[in-house]
């Protein structure tokens, strides 16, 4: 099975794939680890999609967890089985973030490169609830499910995402 998650920042995209790839057996990329080196520097461009292309090149199945256009998009997209669309409200991924960074205080958590230890400072605040959310980025999300409609599914809730990754763990195809 070949899943792509994507969505806003602060929506569980990188839990729900650390639990999919777990209950599937099949590897993760969490692509905030390509992108970024030590101390949330981001990686060359051509290097990073390199990584990103190689991940998919030498698995075939996978969960990968990210949007970045930049970084192989449009080839998940297409190779993917399934692709999950995170769509929660501003509140809520604000809220699991200040959780997120509680929990991780002073570290680094599994899913980020190495060196880029958990903060909630200004910035990323503004991004999860205005630079993350333009008129821009809602439009891929809505080109997503239109164009890919027959495997996109939305969640906008904990209780829709539990419901998907129940449903994903049991699937015949991944056994």
């Amino acid at each position: 099975m070949k899943v792509a998650v994507v969505g806003y920042a602060g929506s569980g995209k990188s839990t729900f794939a650390r639990r999919l790839g777990d209950a599937l057996c099949i590897p993760v990329q969490h692509l905030d680890q390509v992108f970024y080196t030590s101390n949330w520097q981001e990686r060359v461009k051509g290097e990073a999609r390199d990584l990103a292309e190689a991940f998919l090149d030498v698995n075939d199945a996978w969960v990968v967890d990210g949007t970045y256009h930049r970084l192989a998009l449009a080839r998940r997209l297409e190779a993917a089985d399934v692709i999950v669309i995170f769509a929660f409200p501003r509140r809520t991924c604000l809220a699991q973030a200040w959780r997120r960074s509680r929990r991780y205080a002073h570290r680094v958590r599994p899913d980020m490169a190495d060196g880029c230890i958990e903060r909630l400072d200004a910035e990323f605040v503004l991004w999860l609830v205005w630079k993350g959310r333009t008129r821009s980025h809602r439009k891929r999300f809505e080109e997503i499910r239109r164009d890919y409609a027959e495997k996109t599914v939305v969640v906008r809730s904990r209780d829709e995402v539990e419901r998907l990754f129940c449903r994903l763990a049991a699937s015949p195809s991944s056994n």
